[in-house]
């Protein structure tokens, strides 16, 4: 007599082409990836500095429905899922923003913006 409506999900799902690219840049304001938005408008691609002292991965893959980039970027990065560590990120970046709202007094002397690792370090 009972019904559950519904589909069930699987357990596991893998990533469909899955490509990965390692960019350096220099400026951390400007886009390191083209967006829908600016691929619609026929923007062009962004490109970074190849000697660039900053580095980022950029992703791109395909997921099927009901399943969510934020896991597979917690599995790949091997975080944790708990609440309590989930609340203790969002706790530290919120601290870390506020704490990195810098003068150009507070910045180092080739005046660049410290690095986090420097503001733990001081």
């Amino acid at each position: 007599e009972f019904s559950l409506p519904g589909a069930y999900r699987r357990i596991i799902e893998y990533p469909r082409d899955l490509s990965w690219q390692l960019l350096r840049y220099e400026d951390p304001t400007l886009p390191l990836v083209q967006t829908d938005l600016a691929r619609l408008r026929g923007e062009a691609f962004p490109t970074g500095n190849s000697q660039g002292p900053l580095q980022a991965l950029s992703l791109e893959f395909t997921l099927v429905p009901s399943t969510y980039a934020t896991m597979l970027l917690r599995e790949l990065t091997k975080q944790s899922t708990e609440l309590s560590h989930q609340l203790h990120m969002n706790t530290s970046s919120l601290h870390h923003r506020s704490s990195n709202q810098s003068t150009p007094d507070d910045r180092t002397p080739d005046n660049k913006h410290p690095s986090p690792t420097d503001a733990a370090n001081s």
